[in-house]
């Protein structure tokens, strides 16, 4: 018995001993941070928010948007995006509104105050416009107001939305004018002056979003663009880029690397990108694509067109999956899931920039400004001592996108011809092209204008897959 006490005497002190000491104390992992300051909750947010298509997910969400637009197709396996069934989305994005609110208190106080509050203005409007976008409707003036006791924010008008957006836009602006360099940036090293031109190229890719808007008195989209055209910085080179590097770094690879991605080996680039490089004889194809795989067993030249095919996205599943198991097909240049730092990813470029700013000229909506060849031109007297011939900004005078999409207006494309007789000319044309007034059947016609009167004619010899390249290839 007496072994018995002692023992439980014992026990009953080692619990004593224990019970001394704080709960929170023995859970609490002291090689980790239990909160967080301004520097840490900005590039967490980041991370979350500006990269949710790059660093944080791999390889199918990252090429999803070319699903839709059928740039690219994934097989064997189908794919809901390609036939564009969008299926479901929803609000989970917006979650992290709550770190934005958290960022800004652990500022306050600081010196880069200012700053921290413009990022936060900007990731605001990144996040609501890539959800509005989606959906429509969205709550937006109650959103993230937990704290507040506001459990069911209200559902705004996707016009309020994008009304609020801008606001916040150009407060971001104002704010990073003022601001000082700030800690935990991954994109431009706190570099305010950097942040501003990123904010601009942000707002005016809105604007031209609401091109059809244009008569909306609450919107005001021409005179907000030529506002930040005539009195904001924009960026001037791709040293401004807005963009995510990728590297070897673990968490870090390009999302399409095969360490991180199974879905390159079923990728097909379709023919809505490759026959329209082959017609423009555009290098990028050699860039984007690979060659088949009946090409590279025959030995072809890797520079050949031919050796280059791209599948038709509206042929039936089985179909496709005939054709590629047939070796005929071209997947994604192989440097994707080769390269684990591959190429940088454009949230929002310098590139782009001009493409809007020339989409916005000939649109009527920006007094002044360059067109796209005109940018491109600047570019060239930039770089006096490079080749430019194949540089990709002399490509960029259009935009490959889904041409089937009803909010597309396509506008004729005109040739000036000078010092030549009219009538040898529609005599070697008619020789050439075969031209008709007959256009029943003809699926290639254009119209020409002689001496103030118009005629429309079709071109029974064809030369090119698009009307444009058949023209200008007898011209």
């Amino acid at each position: 018995m007496k072994a018995i006490s002692r023992l439980f005497v014992g026990l009953a002190l080692a619990g004593a001993l224990c019970g001394c000491q704080d709960f929170d104390d023995l859970n609490s992992n002291p090689n980790k941070t239990t909160s967080g300051n301004a520097a840490m909750l900005a590039t967490k947010l980041m991370r979350e928010v500006m990269t949710s298509k790059g660093i944080l997910d791999k390889g199918y969400k990252y090429i999803q948007d070319d699903f839709l637009a059928k740039d690219i197709f994934l097989e064997p396996a189908s794919s809901a995006y390609c036939f564009n069934n969008l299926g479901r989305t929803d609000f989970d994005e917006l979650a992290s509104l709550r770190n934005v609110n958290e960022m800004i208190a652990a500022a306050e106080g600081s010196d880069q105050y200012d700053s921290y509050v413009a990022l936060s203005k900007f990731i605001r409007a990144y996040l609501f416009f890539t959800t509005t976008m989606r959906v429509g409707d969205i709550p937006y003036s109650e959103a993230g107001m937990g704290k507040s006791d506001i459990f069911f924010p209200k559902y705004d008008t996707q016009k309020d939305v994008i009304l609020g957006i801008l606001k916040e836009l150009e407060e971001a602006d104002q704010l990073f004018a003022k601001g000082k360099k700030f800690s935990g940036d991954i994109f431009y090293n706190g570099d305010c002056a950097k942040w501003r031109k990123a904010t601009n190229a942000f707002e005016l890719k809105i604007l031209i979003n609401l091109y059809k808007k244009t008569s909306d008195a609450d919107l005001k989209v021409e005179s907000r663009i030529n506002e930040i055209v005539s009195g904001k910085p924009l960026m001037e080179s791709i040293d401004d880029n807005f963009q995510i590097v990728y590297s070897n770094s673990t968490g870090q690879k390009f999302p399409l690397h095969k360490s991180q991605s199974s879905y390159t080996e079923y990728d097909l680039v379709t023919n809505v990108i490759i026959d329209k490089l082959k017609d423009l004889q555009d290098y990028r194809l050699f860039y984007y694509a690979d060659m088949t795989p009946n090409a590279k067993k025959a030995g072809a030249d890797p520079s050949s067109w031919d050796s280059y095919n791209g599948v038709d996205p509206y042929m039936p599943q089985s179909d496709i999956q005939r054709t590629a198991n047939g070796g005929d097909l071209s997947g994604m240049n192989l440097r994707y899931e080769e390269l684990e730092g591959c190429e940088p990813q454009f949230i929002f470029s310098y590139q782009e920039t001009n493409f809007i700013l020339a989409e916005a000229k000939a649109r009527g909506l920006l007094k002044g400004g360059k067109s796209a060849k005109e940018y491109y031109e600047e570019l060239k007297k930039q770089n006096p001592d490079k080749n430019m011939k194949k540089h990709p900004a002399r490509y960029a005078l259009v935009e490959i996108v889904n041409l089937h999409s009803p909010a597309l207006r396509f506008e004729a494309i005109h040739r000036i011809v000078t010092g030549i007789d009219p009538a040898d000319l529609l005599a070697d044309m008619n020789t050439k092209l075969g031209i008709t007034e007959n256009l029943d059947k003809c699926d290639q016609i254009f119209e020409y204008v002689l001496n103030g009167e118009k005629k429309k004619v079709g071109i029974k010899n064809k030369t090119s897959k698009i009307t444009v390249g058949s023209l200008q290839n007898f011209l």
